[in-house]
C-alpha cells in the first residue's frame, strides 16, 4: 500500500511546478487551477483513505470562501477579491504540497525499511540454501512466488522469523513492488 500511496501522490507534487508558474505569470485562472488541483488531490486521498484529506478539504474551503469575501489571515484590509483569491490559493498550494511531500517521504522511509528487511532475509537465506536467481525473460511475479516458496522451505530459524516479519509487516503489494525492483536489479547485474 505504501508503493501505491507514493505512486498516486507523486503526480500531484509534479503538478505544483506548473501551478506555481501560472501564479508567477499572473494568470487570472491561478486560483481556479489550484482549486481543481485540490479537488484532484482530495479524490486521490479519498481512494487511498488517508486522513490528510481533511487538511486538503479545509484549504479548498478557505479558497472557496474568498468568493464570499473571506480574507486570508495575511491579507490586509481592503484587499481585492482577486488578490485574496491568489493569496488563499498560494497558501493552500504551499500547505498541501508540503503535507503531500511529507506523506511521500514517510512512505519512502517505510519502503526503505521494508527493502532492507527483504535484502537481509534473502541474504540470510542464501547462506542456508542456494538462492533462486531469476531466469532471463522470467516474469518478475513468477520469480517472486518462487523466491517466497524457497524462503518458506529454508530450514533456518532466523530466516523463518524474518519471513514472518516480512509477511506481516508489509502489504503484499509493497512486497511485490520491492521484489520486482530486486528482480530488475539482479537481472541488470547479470
Amino acid at each position: 500500500m505504501l508503493a501505491v500511496t507514493r505512486e498516486s501522490l507523486l503526480p500531484h507534487l509534479t503538478a505544483t511546478a506548473a501551478l506555481t508558474s501560472s501564479n508567477q505569470n499572473s494568470t487570472i485562472a491561478f486560483a481556479r487551477r489550484v482549486e481543481d488541483w485540490l479537488n484532484d488531490v482530495e479524490g486521490t486521498l479519498a481512494r487511498l483513505r488517508l486522513p490528510l484529506i481533511s487538511l486538503v478539504a479545509a484549504q479548498r474551503g478557505a479558497l472557496q470562501a474568498t468568493d464570499d469575501g473571506y480574507l486570508p489571515a495575511r491579507a490586509p484590509d481592503g484587499t481585492s477579491k482577486r488578490k485574496a483569491q491568489r493569496l488563499a490559493a498560494t497558501h493552500a498550494l504551499a500547505i498541501v504540497e508540503e503535507a503531500i511531500r511529507d506523506e511521500v517521504a514517510a512512505a519512502d522511509a517505510r519502503m526503505l525499511e521494508h527493502a532492507q528487511l527483504l535484502t537481509r532475509l534473502v541474504a540470510r537465506a542464501a547462506t542456508a540454501a542456494p538462492p533462486i536467481p531469476p531466469a532471463a525473460g522470467q516474469d518478475p511475479v513468477e520469480w517472486e512466488r518462487a523466491v517466497w516458496a524457497w524462503l518458506d522451505q529454508v530450514e533456518d530459524h532466523e530466516v523463518q522469523l524474518m519471513r514472518t516479519l516480512a509477511a506481516t509487516s508489509m502489504a503484499a503489494s509493497d512486497r511485490s513492488y520491492l521484489f520486482q525492483q530486486l528482480h530488475q536489479n539482479v537481472v541488470a547485474a547479470g
